[in-house]
């Protein structure tokens, strides 16, 4: 349980609403603690959420979409040295 100091001006505003919407103030506090949390949480990207799952599907491998340009550029060079 915490016990929080309001401005006078705050309180009265928090009371005037509370009685207006036939809910407690602790409810109101509650509420809008929850919803200030909300917006003030770090989110994740899509991205970082999925980022350890990239490039394993179906072949496996972790690094497979990080080196396939190296690697196609690898096998061209290849390819134009052997003709």
């Amino acid at each position: 349980m915490k016990t929080v100091r309001l401005p006078k001006n705050l309180e009265n505003q928090l009371k005037t609403y509370a009685t207006r919407e036939g809910v407690s103030e602790s409810q109101v506090i509650r509420e809008a603690l929850v919803e200030y949390m909300a917006q003030k949480t770090e989110h994740i990207t899509p991205y970082e959420a999925g980022k350890n799952l990239f490039g394993q599907v179906g072949s496996e491998s972790t690094t497979r979409s990080s080196v396939y340009k190296s690697e196609l550029k690898k096998k061209i060079r290849e390819r134009k040295a052997s003709h």
